[in-house]
């Protein structure tokens, strides 16, 4: 039993108690009306929901999701809530192209905070993207086990709602800041700027992947520092991709 948006009593019966419950959690997230469209799109089938999908896909006892460590598929959960959120109780093999396009515009005007002071911003097209990219590998993945036929998030168009040119320092403010700065973080400093090298990468480095002893020194990047997973710090591990594997040259403008 429920309520609809009137406020008014309703009652619906089901064959299984997993059933009831599954409709009971549908109606408390989305509401009686939204409850009773998904389950007349269910139409009796079986289908999994996609959360329970997506539940399967991140485990990493299910063997669909290979080849990430911990920490990324941490993040692939992160990203997936927000899609979850919307499209979650719907059964796999209901959900349209439409829904997948009301997802995006509705994800597009969600806010979040930088920090706990920070005043809300909305999310980028750029992270949009992401989570849509997820959502599409795992249609993909549904697919391949037949338990769908099509991939509704395929070639979703998601507008570029960035607002902002990237901003560099030039050349007066770095001097100013690296002028300002603890001289133990100096040679560092110079490493990220000179190589242009990430963070992460700079971190992760060995002097066995600094080759200095030729006529053109240069390091290797191999290695970055990465999450661990929830709540589990930080950890070292080889790059996400194998561009991410380089040599960058002692030659390149080294300022100071």
């Amino acid at each position: 039993m429920g309520r609809d948006d009137t406020g008014k009593q309703q009652q619906k019966s089901f064959t299984t108690q997993d059933k009831a419950e599954a409709f009971k959690r549908t109606v408390d997230r989305l509401g009686w009306e939204v409850a009773v469209e998904i389950e007349a799109r269910r139409g009796g089938k079986d289908a999994p929901t996609l959360r329970d999908w997506a539940a399967k896909y991140l485990d990493p006892n299910s063997g669909i999701l290979t080849g990430v460590d911990s920490g990324t598929r941490d993040k692939y959960a992160t990203q997936a809530e927000h899609f979850l959120e919307r499209l979650g109780p719907l059964p796999l093999d209901a959900i349209t192209r439409d829904d997948v396009g009301a997802w995006i515009e509705w994800q597009l005007n969600q806010t979040w905070r930088r920090g706990p002071n920070s005043a809300p911003v909305k999310y980028s097209s750029s992270s949009v993207v992401f989570m849509h990219v997820l959502l599409s590998n795992m249609f993909k993945a549904a697919i391949e086990r037949e338990l769908v036929t099509k991939n509704p998030a395929f070639r979703a168009k998601i507008k570029n709602t960035s607002e902002h040119e990237p901003v560099f320092l030039s050349r007066e403010q770095y001097d100013a800041l690296y002028a300002a700065m603890d001289d133990a973080y100096k040679p560092f400093t110079q490493f990220l700027v000179g190589t242009q090298c990430r963070f992460s990468e700079a971190a992760a480095l060995r002097w066995t992947n600094v080759i200095s002893d030729t006529n053109r020194p240069y390091v290797r990047i191999i290695r970055t520092v990465k999450s661990a997973g929830k709540g589990k710090g930080k950890t070292e591990g080889v790059t996400k991709t194998k561009r991410g594997k380089r040599t960058i040259s002692g030659t390149r403008g080294h300022p100071g």
